[in-house]
């Protein structure tokens, strides 16, 4: 079996195998990836934003779409109203995807394409700060490409980033989870 590769940053080291193919994660496998969302999951966000009573809501990562519509979808079955629903994303096929998605699903989202480095910066740009913000998956993991020293100071600026655009006492949540039995495939 070969090396095959869905990241194509610096800090893979590609060109040590021969027989690597690239793989896309935004076009060939996350749409088959994530189906969808455990409810509990589901859930859990909803839990968190009614019972802090909180009304604008920014996923950092929206890739598909998927967790921020599953989010929509609850809040709306609850009956229980936001103010604003934002996403932010710099993939022009992710980007897709969930425009796409939430267009179906006939629920409105602003998508801001922005690098999270440059944050708050962003196209179109953030009027005001968000009472909760999220970040599912490992893709923080992907900040860095240098030393361990750089990689954690890279990641350390785009949290405080993500920061700056939650309200004071607002709530930010990073899941970084652990996806090493890949490595058993």
């Amino acid at each position: 079996m070969g090396f095959v590769n869905t990241l194509p940053y610096i800090s893979n080291p590609i060109e040590e195998f021969g027989d690597y193919r690239f793989v896309s994660w935004e076009r060939d496998i996350y749409p088959v990836f994530k189906e969808g969302v455990k409810k509990n999951e589901i859930k859990f966000f909803t839990g968190v934003i009614m019972r802090n009573k909180l009304r604008s809501v920014i996923d950092f990562g929206v890739g598909g779409g998927i967790e921020l519509s599953g989010i929509i979808d609850e809040l709306q079955q609850e009956g229980y109203p936001t103010e604003r629903v934002e996403a932010n994303e710099v993939d022009e096929s992710f980007i897709k995807q969930a425009s796409d998605l939430f267009r179906e699903r006939r629920q409105r989202v602003v998508i801001h394409k922005g690098n999270w480095l440059d944050l708050p910066s962003s196209n179109p740009p953030y009027d005001k700060p968000f009472d909760f913000g999220f970040l599912t998956g490992n893709s923080l993991t992907y900040i860095g490409g240098g030393t361990r020293d750089y990689t954690k100071k890279a990641q350390q600026i785009v949290v405080n980033k993500f920061a700056e655009l939650i309200r004071k006492n607002g709530y930010l949540f990073i899941d970084s989870r652990n996806y090493d039995y890949i490595k058993s495939w």
